[in-house]
């Protein structure tokens, strides 16, 4: 196309020329201003996606924390009823059981005493009377009765405060120390 004739003036080829540069350059700047809106609109709605996941990770943690809080009450309700469960036990360890006692009272006492009135306090001091058919059987018991018996594992500290014989049987008041064994 060498071969044609150039009608315009050299000016005015300039401008063409310039007016073409220009053309391409603002075509250009507007393809690079369309991919920075065209980004600026991506992030933009990214970082709402993203504010979203910020504000539902707030709710969760804030839901998380009552959570944790109401847990901790119940820890803390755990750790009353584990302190008051320990002074519970202690005060058991402290004072028997009296049917405890009574039983270990039935166990030691031979089938042919019979015990009544029996007088019981939670340091385990123990008063009662006692029937028993003969002084033989007073004696047996009072020996059963006594700390060196091996066999008499729960009592010490036994005495007889009173006697009383009459026709056919003797009556005796008894005072001990259950020793909580």
């Amino acid at each position: 196309m060498k071969n044609e004739i150039n009608l315009l003036p050299q000016k005015t080829r300039d401008d063409v020329k310039r007016e073409r540069t220009t053309f391409y350059v603002d075509l250009v700047s507007a393809i690079v201003l369309i991919v920075v809106e065209l980004s600026s609109f991506v992030l933009i709605l990214l970082s709402q996606g993203l504010q979203k996941k910020v504000d539902a990770a707030k709710v969760s943690y804030q839901k998380n924390q009552v959570t944790i809080n109401s847990f901790s009450k119940v820890n803390n309700l755990i750790n009353n009823i584990n302190y008051r469960y320990s002074n519970i036990v202690a005060i058991q360890k402290t004072f028997y059981n009296p049917i405890d006692v009574f039983h270990k009272l039935k166990l030691v006492t031979p089938s042919n005493i019979s015990i009544y009135d029996i007088n019981y306090d939670y340091n385990g001091n123990i008063s009662y009377y006692a029937q028993a058919p003969d002084v033989l059987s007073v004696a047996k018991y009072m020996f059963i009765m006594t700390e060196n018996n091996s066999q008499n594992k729960y009592f010490n500290n036994t005495q007889i405060s009173s006697l009383s014989i009459s026709s056919g049987s003797i009556t005796f008041n008894v005072t001990t120390d259950y020793n909580g064994n």
